[in-house]
């Protein structure tokens, strides 16, 4: 590579030649129409530069994400397919994140939630108001009503705190005194007084439209559709048919793209669920089925050790319910737990549950028993004559004492063979 070199202090700077540039410059154009080609392996080096740097490098579908080195031979595993599909799904869901509508501050009037602190509530008093103390309320709504009509609201608010401030307001005082709140664009406020309201008479329909109309100016799409909905029910209004319809419309939105989301994942379910079952079928062709303590086969034992582990032996149908692929078996399914292991049983009439039920009881009242009958019956925590299926049955394991025990005995078949 034609390359100059130059020191400046301690750092060494590379001055490439005008050709060299060139390419460059002409690389990264080709890069800019299409991103995938940094996926490519040979240019991983370049990814890892923009990465670096806090850039990132989308995959494109129809692209190189899922094409090997040109030297690789080896197939991808069922883990890094089950990564690579992981990774698509949130770069999908943060494509489409990007895509959702934003609201235009300017253009819907939302105004942000305010620092300020609320006006005080009532406070707390026994017995009731003097004759004085309600013509003197009685005063402070006529002078607030007329504020009010004039746009002062700043002292029509000083004028509700005071009536407030004598205890005991009705659900209305607290609306009016909302509304006013509102017009000075405190929303916050707005909403706990119209809240306040409430608490005193659910069906103030004036304290849902207005708390409606403070989430509507918020931007809460999903509150104000709410109470607004409540509000128009218990007394409609015409007037306010404008605002809910926007709101209506906001909200239609926000459940399409939630109902969007939720059917997503279920289909992702759905394929998993569809793509354990065909990798339990495929299972079931290549692996020697095996039996819970069957202490006369290693094999038997070495598949059972496999399935405590939650390898391939067993397919997983749902989250940590794994079933048994032996529809011949005694037992459907394996359970794990943090500390247990559970085995989920048809029916309680066949041998090996008949031989569990023994031991325990044997090993709780302790009558006597053979060692290899003592050390299965300290692995039982618990056994109940429930289980998903009925009239089957559940047995607890204590997980790790299981797992020791199993690897005990296939140790046991080792040592023989190696005599």
């Amino acid at each position: 590579m034609d390359v100059e070199k130059s020191k400046f202090g301690e750092n060494n700077i590379y001055i490439c030649s005008y050709a060299i540039l060139e390419e460059l410059k002409k690389f990264v154009a080709t890069c800019e129409e299409d991103p995938s080609i940094l996926l490519k392996p040979e240019f991983s080096f370049f990814k890892d530069f923009i990465e670096s740097f806090g850039g990132k490098v989308k995959k494109d579908k129809m692209g190189y994400e899922k094409m090997k080195s040109e030297d690789s031979t080896e197939e991808k595993t069922d883990e890094e397919e089950d990564e690579e599909e992981e990774e698509e799904e949130e770069e999908e869901e943060e494509e489409e994140e990007e895509e959702e509508e934003q609201d235009d501050p300017v253009e819907l009037e939302l105004i942000k939630e305010e620092t300020e602190e609320c006006p005080p509530l009532a406070p707390i008093i026994e017995g009731e108001l003097s004759e004085e103390q309600i013509e003197e309320i009685c005063k402070l709504k006529e002078e607030a009503v007329n504020l009010v009509e004039d746009k002062k609201y700043e002292e029509a608010l000083e004028k509700y705190n005071k009536i407030i401030s004598f205890g005991n307001p009705s659900a209305m005082i607290y609306t009016k005194r909302a509304s006013i709140l509102l017009n000075l664009k405190r929303p916050k406020a707005c909403i706990r007084d119209c809240t306040e309201a409430l608490n005193l008479n659910i069906d103030s329909a004036n304290a849902y439209k207005i708390r409606a109309k403070a989430y509507r100016y918020l931007g809460k799409w999903e509150f104000a559709h709410a109470d607004m909905e409540q509000g128009q029910k218990i007394d409609y209004d015409e007037n306010l048919w404008d605002m809910q319809k926007l709101i209506q419309e906001k909200y239609k939105k926000i459940y399409e793209r939630r109902r969007y989301k939720i059917n997503k994942e279920e289909d992702k379910q759905i394929l998993k669920i569809k793509k354990n079952h065909s990798n339990m079928k495929r299972v079931k062709n290549t692996v020697v089925k095996f039996s819970a303590f069957d202490l006369s086969s290693k094999q038997s034992l070495i598949n059972f050790y496999k399935s405590l582990n939650r390898e391939y032996i067993c397919g997983e149908i749902h989250n940590n319910l794994i079933l048994n692929p032996d529809p011949k078996s005694s037992f459907l399914y394996f359970e794990h737990r943090q500390n247990e292991i559970i085995l989920g049983f048809k029916d309680t009439n066949n041998e090996l549950y008949q031989k569990l039920i023994k031991i325990k009881d044997s090993y709780i009242f302790d009558e006597p028993q053979t060692k290899a009958d003592q050390d299965i019956g300290n692995l039982i925590k618990d056994i109940k004559n429930y289980s998903y299926i009925q009239g089957g049955a559940l047995i607890t394991f204590h997980k790790q004492l299981l797992k020791n025990y199993v690897a005990l005995q296939i140790q046991k078949f080792k040592e023989i063979q190696d005599k």
